[in-house]
């Protein structure tokens, strides 16, 4: 394996040296970085030496130039493939193209089929993998598919490209070893008590499931908790360790303090994270070192999406996107709209959102009543003034909902408030405000959800966990239990760009699969008495109480979500998982009940 493993560092140094050799290849910082520098513009923007633009034709005849025809548009960042439709992409780094033995690590090809593996076939050599790239026939001598372009590339494009892809998701992540993966999570300042302590207990409650439930490679007693064959005959689970990053002071001072915790031991991913506020020195900070945020539950994700963090969804930025797209649904946007809000970054950036749907459907932007940070509010003042013809848009937090009972609700045309600020539970809104208000509801309707979420119910009576705050104890259960099945579908390839991109293929199929089975479980549960219904109907049949036609109802449709949330997908670059909402109007004597005023919207 020593042997092997000098081999491939063997290759990724002279290729990268040939390539620096050539004419027309500057290296002033360094012959090694400057090939590999070069290879890395023709894979990621189809740029050539010269600057010129790459180009290349598919089996089909179809040609492609520059970005197009680039590598990464197919293969990835990763260099790890993909599937697209019924199409395997096949890796293309340094292990797979140029390593042996061990050396040469599997990967599932096709998400949908686990036991589909990257195939056996000779090792490439440089000749070889030219030939590859301009004539379309890989080393085994079999012509690979029409979607590979076939390119025309000078010698000094190709060694360069070579040399990129030597070193391409060779050396494993941060915090990899042998046995074990250790990974991270964020405390931002500002979390209440309570709720940190929660968290922690729900973190330390699934560490210690994936980790019963793991048998590493070297051991040999305890239970084996697999997804695939391939998981089985490679060995590839590891332990988990955990660590908890508590940040401290201003925002400003939290990228240093990351910045020590990462140094201090390499975390290969930050899972999950809680935050009351402030998030983006966390968010920037994955960014830069390209490390992978996993479902942080925070209420102030970034408006705009990165690379390296996910996100269950956008927070007030997608309700205000939401509300604009009803109204433009329902024919015309309001007349003129009241925005009551607290003086907050948050409800100030959705207002501003929100303003700007607004113009853009040649509507008057909103007049504005802006609450204290801190101060009591006035209720009756605040509400002073908002006319008939005026829709009331309340970006308001529980305790200031519960206040409103201290004023009635005005006579507006309607009144809107948020569902990410008044809970998931809205049982803050007073009983006089509960028929005027309409909420912007970005979870699954209550009683879908209840049915959709029995194993983490299931899970918390398991480990003896009350539950106290759903959508943080459910957001946490997600977080680790789909990290735990997307490590475990990467077999050895623990490459941080890996774990997104696998993220990205495995969410809709992954909790698709998951809510089919539970609902099975739930109507094989259910069996028993539906037989002895079913005894009962054929009876009144021959008794004439029922028509011949009767029969039971048809099974609904399969769920698609096992979350809070109705549905969670994400694509090619997409971070945000969950991406619409309802419109629900509250039950004035039961704050538990929502009925959706039309169908979820995604904007």
């Amino acid at each position: 394996m020593r042997e092997r493993a000098r081999r491939l560092r063997s290759w990724v140094a002279s290729a990268a040296l040939a390539t620096a050799c050539l004419p027309g290849l500057a290296a002033p910082d360094g012959a090694a970085d400057s090939a590999v520098d070069a290879g890395a513009r023709l894979y990621r923007e189809g740029r050539q030496i010269d600057g010129g633009a790459l180009r290349g034709v598919r089996g089909n005849g179809i040609e492609v130039t520059g970005a197009a025809a680039a590598c990464v548009g197919c293969h990835r960042p990763s260099g790890m493939g993909a599937v697209e439709g019924d199409v395997q992409i096949r890796p293309i780094t340094g292990r797979y193209l140029f390593a042996e033995g061990s050396e040469r690590h599997w990967a599932v090809m096709d998400p949908r089929v686990g036991k589909q593996l990257n195939e056996d076939r000779p090792v490439y050599t440089p000749e070889l993998l030219a030939r590859a790239l301009r004539e379309g026939i890989g080393s085994d001598g079999r012509v690979l598919n029409t979607m590979m372009p076939r390119y025309a590339l000078g010698e000094a494009d190709a060694q360069a490209l070579q040399a990129y892809l030597a070193q391409l998701s060779v050396r494993w992540g941060p915090g990899v070893g042998a046995d074990t993966i250790h990974l991270a999570t964020v405390i931002a300042p500002g979390v209440d008590a309570q709720r940190r302590a929660l968290f922690v207990q729900m973190m330390e409650a699934a560490l210690r499931q994936k980790n019963m439930n793991t048998v590493g490679g070297r051991r040999a007693q305890g239970r084996r908790n697999m997804v695939s064959p391939a998981e089985h005959m490679q060995q590839t689970e590891r332990q988990w360790t955990l660590a908890f990053w508590q940040l401290e002071g201003e925002p400003a001072s939290w990228p240093a303090q990351l910045a020590a915790q990462q140094a201090r031991r390499p975390a290969f991913a930050l899972v999950s994270g809680l935050g009351a506020g402030e998030w983006a020195p966390v968010h920037e900070f994955c960014e830069t070192q390209h490390l992978p945020c996993w479902f942080p539950s925070i209420d102030q994700p970034p408006a705009e999406a990165g690379r390296y963090a996910l996100y269950f969804q956008r927070g007030l930025a997608l309700e205000a996107d939401v509300l604009a797209a009803h109204w433009a649904r329902e024919g015309r946007p309001p007349r003129r709209t009241v925005q009551l809000l607290r003086d907050e970054p948050a409800a100030r950036a959705a207002a501003d959102r929100l303003d700007a749907a607004l113009r853009d459907a040649g509507a008057a932007a909103s007049r504005r009543v802006v609450l204290g940070a801190t101060a009591a509010p006035a209720w009756a003042q605040a509400l002073r003034g908002v006319r008939a013809d005026e829709t009331l848009v309340l970006w308001l937090r529980e305790a200031d909902l519960a206040a409103l009972a201290d004023a009635a609700p005005p006579r507006a045309a309607a009144i809107y408030a948020s569902g990410e600020l008044a809970g998931i539970e809205p049982r803050a809104l007073p009983a006089a405000w509960r028929a005027a208000v309409q909420i912007v509801y970005p979870f699954e309707l209550p009683e879908t959800r209840q049915s959709n979420q029995s194993y983490f119910f299931r899970w918390l009576d398991t480990w003896q966990i009350p539950l106290r705050e759903l959508r943080l104890q459910s957001e946490v259960y997600f977080a680790m239990s789909y990290l735990s099945d997307t490590l475990a579908e990467m077999l050895h390839n623990l490459y941080g760009e890996y774990l997104v991109e696998r993220a990205e293929q495995m969410i809709r199929r992954r909790e698709g699969g998951k809510a089919e089975q539970e609902a099975r479980e739930r109507r094989q549960l259910r069996s028993t008495s539906a037989l002895a219904l079913r005894r009962q109907q054929l009876s009144q049949v021959q008794r004439g109480m029922l028509g011949e036609g009767a029969a039971m109802p048809p099974p609904d449709s399969w769920p698609e979500s096992t979350t809070i949330y109705p549905r969670l997908t994400l694509g090619p670059g997409q971070r945000f998982a969950s991406k619409g909402a309802y419109i629900v109007r509250v039950d004035p004597a039961d704050p538990a009940r929502l009925t959706p005023v039309g169908e979820w919207i995604v904007p």
